[in-house]
């Protein structure tokens, strides 16, 4: 493991996480933007290209992309997607995901808790349970969406949530939202 100092000392503009933008000073709303905003102009002149370089090839565990720069890199491990076991490119996968276009469409167009639900779904519950031999089980239309649900399922009127800095901002989220429960600042 790298020595704190080398870390720090490793690029200026990584002395900086988005929890130094999480929160405003002063009353105007877009204050937390300008300061990430002048944080980013100077990080990219100073060639710190490291966000939203755009992917050239399907999220495998290899990808290429074309950096901010311009120029092609192709071969690169990919540890930045939810694809890291590769099943996104199975043709097993793509081929059943053809399948559920061909039935269903692009996409839900809705919160499964309105119009987003549909009998795979459904399907899909009791599988995993029997799978992980539970009684029950819940899906969510994605990882950031399951924790805010998951604390809201849980928790109960004089709970406290523990978090800090590092936390994932679903947790924050979750927390926040999660009225019955203490959120220690």
């Amino acid at each position: 493991m790298l020595p704190e100092t080398a870390v720090r000392n490793f690029h200026p503009f990584t002395n900086y996480d988005f929890s130094n933008f999480y929160f405003g000073a002063g009353d105007d709303v877009y204050d937390t933007i300008r300061s990430f905003n002048q944080w980013w102009d100077e990080a990219f002149a100073g060639d710190y290209h490291i966000y939203r370089e755009p992917f050239t090839s399907a999220p495998g565990t290899h990808i290429s992309i074309r950096s901010n720069l311009g120029k092609q890199i192709d071969g690169l491990l990919n540890f930045s997607s939810y694809n890291y076991l590769g099943m996104a490119n199975s043709p097993v996968v793509t081929e059943a995901a053809i399948e559920a276009i061909r039935k269903y469409g692009l996409g839900a167009s809705g919160g499964p808790n309105l119009s987003g639900m549909y009998d795979i779904h459904r399907e899909l519950e009791p599988s995993l349970a029997a799978f992980k031999k539970k009684e029950a089980c819940t899906t969510f239309n994605s990882g950031y969406a399951a924790n805010p649900g998951i604390i809201s399922g849980i928790m109960r009127s004089g709970d406290t949530i523990f978090l800090d800095q590092y936390s994932h901002a679903s947790l924050i989220d979750g927390a926040i939202l999660d009225q019955q429960s203490q959120f220690p600042n």
